[in-house]
């Protein structure tokens, strides 16, 4: 199961909180953006990257390049053997943006939970 729902985050920034079962996979698409919401060009973006860190320590547990998917839009692909690989539990995410001319834009941050497989509703 992958689901997700959008909150405010603490500065009151619509961030996506995903919940995902360990061992199942899913894709998240995101759009650069810079601070004031207008697109960032790809030719202006040398790497995306998908990170999974602690929620405690922000130790990186797992990280993995998105490659441009379509215009303006990058796509991370979570694969069932590496959400395999992470504990149930909650963690924080991030999509990092490392521009051409060395900046990096980390404007997705929030919660990522791995949940355990056959969770029925009572």
């Amino acid at each position: 199961m992958f689901h997700y729902e959008v909150e405010k985050d603490f500065f009151d920034k619509n961030q996506t909180h995903y919940w995902l079962t360990q061992g199942d996979s899913c894709a998240i698409i995101s759009t650069p953006k810079d601070s004031e919401g207008n697109i960032i060009s790809p030719s202006q973006i040398s790497l995306v990257k998908f990170k999974i860190v602690e929620e405690c320590s922000n130790k990186i547990l797992f990280e993995k390049q998105m490659p441009l998917y379509s215009t303006n839009k990058y796509m991370f692909s979570f694969l069932p053997s590496e959400s395999a690989e992470l504990e149930i539990g909650r963690y924080n995410y991030e999509i990092e943006y490392t521009l051409s001319d060395g900046g990096v834009n980390t404007p997705n941050q929030w919660k990522f939970e791995i949940i355990p497989q056959g969770v029925t509703e009572v």
